[in-house]
């Protein structure tokens, strides 16, 4: 019975040894230790064959020193006490930006740990990365926080890969006169995700990548919380907190801009411009703006845009009563045309919508709270009369809504007729492609007339929206001295 009982001892052994060794894997940190174990009646013997972490590289702190650990072995491969690698210890930079570069064009994953990293100079991301910290954390130790006193980009981005789309996510910055993120021409698909950025500079620069995510951020930088200067088609900028900048929350410059989507964002204090966007086309939607203009009153609006393409705005809340206005469109291109509606207006310094007047008829404004458009009313509009048998120059009605639905129209001829003198009034419907149509009154004594439903009907065709009128009036006589106004209302 001896026999049985070496046995059991041997593997209990061999059990408390192999929890031993288990326990002794786990001060290498996170990872997965793959190769072989095997023992005899004494001792336990692991044979390694790779330390794999969920990351390439880990980027650490104890507050002096800053080091990479290999996702492999588990060892630092640079930086540290011992400036491994060749790299200082006391560079973060440096130490940030080798392990970058040690990914090849493989790419990879570099994950920082919670801490202060102070950044030198410009990290260079040139090839497929991810990079990952640990939660922008204002109220335990800043999480993974990444500060410069240098007027730099903490992170640039300049590489296309299929295999990796850059992602940054989980990492607070502070900026000095630079951005934290910067997007350059070879990116595509980038992602920003849950990002803090504040100082004096940018939050995101996009300088030329296209088809990206900026999402669920806190954007508090000093100049701009997002900042589009090329490129920037396809992108979309959701669900993020922006606050306190001082040129525009979001600012797109560059007219190569479209298909870009702002929605569901929260925007607050922006001291001169929420947002102002040169692009071609935007989808608006969904967002809440509030308190702009706050360093220069009624100078900048909420909204301002000068669209080449289509722009929707919509079911958004917008006010600041020391804002110019909530929406100010001045679209400088035939392609120009648009909606605003289902949005709900607060208080303005000027008022809630402004339009130029050639966005007259491709813009329809509509079904907002606040800036009522569903009717319209002009009264006592003068017309000019032209002598000897030719119009004077028109007259326009238009509606806040940029379409007339129904015009109801009335013609008032006052002043004194010459003997045998005729005064004709022309109201003329413009269409959105421009076509018009028409209806002629004339009179020969003072007095006033209503245009009649058969009136109305011949200046309505199918399928065409009425975007403004235009009334004439021309005298028979040589000279006049009629006088013709014109009241109208309808819906929009």
């Amino acid at each position: 019975m001896s026999e049985p009982k070496k046995v059991r001892s041997n593997v209990d052994r061999l059990r408390r040894q192999l929890l031993a060794s288990a326990g002794a894997l786990s001060l290498y940190g996170a990872g997965v230790l793959t190769g072989k174990a095997f023992a005899d009646a004494q001792n336990v013997y692991i044979e390694p064959k790779s330390f794999s972490g969920p990351y390439s590289y880990l980027i650490e702190t104890d507050g002096t020193y800053v080091w990479a650990k290999d996702g492999k072995t588990g060892q630092v491969a640079y930086g540290g006490p011992n400036n491994a690698g060749g790299v200082s210890g006391t560079n973060a930079s440096a130490v940030i930006q080798q392990a970058i570069n040690a990914l090849g064009a493989a790419g990879g994953k570099i994950s920082i740990k919670k801490g202060i990293y102070n950044i030198s100079s410009q990290i260079n991301i040139t090839e497929p990365c991810i990079i990952e910290g640990e939660g922008p954390d204002w109220f335990s130790n800043h999480g993974t926080y990444l500060e410069t006193t240098n007027s730099i980009n903490i992170f640039n981005f300049e590489f296309e890969s299929i295999k990796y789309m850059p992602i940054v996510k989980h990492i607070q910055f502070s900026t000095n006169g630079g951005a934290a993120i910067r997007l350059g021409a070879n990116v595509s698909d980038p992602i920003i995700e849950e990002v803090a950025a504040h100082g004096n500079g940018v939050g995101v620069l996009i300088d030329g990548a296209v088809n990206g995510w900026i999402r669920n951020c806190w954007l508090e930088s000093d100049t701009y919380g997002v900042r589009i200067t090329n490129g920037g088609s396809g992108f979309i900028i959701e669900s993020n907190h922006f606050y306190n900048s001082a040129t525009a929350l979001i600012s797109v410059e560059n007219y190569a801009c479209g298909l870009l989507q702002i929605r569901h964002n929260l925007c607050q204090r922006a001291k001169q411009r929420g947002f102002y966007l040169n692009l071609n086309d935007a989808y608006i939607t969904d967002n809440i703006i509030d308190g702009v203009s706050t360093s220069a009153p009624n100078t900048y609006d909420a909204i301002y845009a000068t669209p080449r393409g289509p722009l929707i705005i919509s079911n958004n809340y917008i006010t600041g009563s020391t804002a110019r206005y909530g929406i100010n469109v001045a679209g400088d291109n035939a392609n120009a045309r648009g909606i605003i509606e289902d949005n709900i207006f607060g208080t303005f310094a000027t008022g809630p919508v402004n339009l130029v007047s050639y966005l007259v008829g491709v813009y329809r404004v509509r079904n907002n709270i606040g800036y009522y458009t569903d009717y319209f009313k002009t009264t006592g509009l003068s017309v000019p009369v032209g002598t000897g048998g030719a119009y004077g120059s028109a007259s326009e009605i238009t509606s806040l809504s940029w379409a007339i639905a129904f015009p109801k129209t009335k013609i008032t001829w006052g002043g004194i007729f010459n003997t045998g003198e005729t005064v004709t009034v022309k109201v003329e419907a413009v269409y959105t492609d421009g076509i018009t149509a028409y209806v002629e009154k004339s009179a020969t004594a003072v007095g006033s007339l209503w245009l009649t439903d058969d009136d109305v009907l011949s200046l309505i065709t199918q399928g065409k929206d009425i975007v403004k009128l235009k009334v004439y009036a021309k005298s028979s006589a040589t000279s006049t001295s009629v006088t013709v106004t014109v009241d109208a209302y309808g819906k929009a």
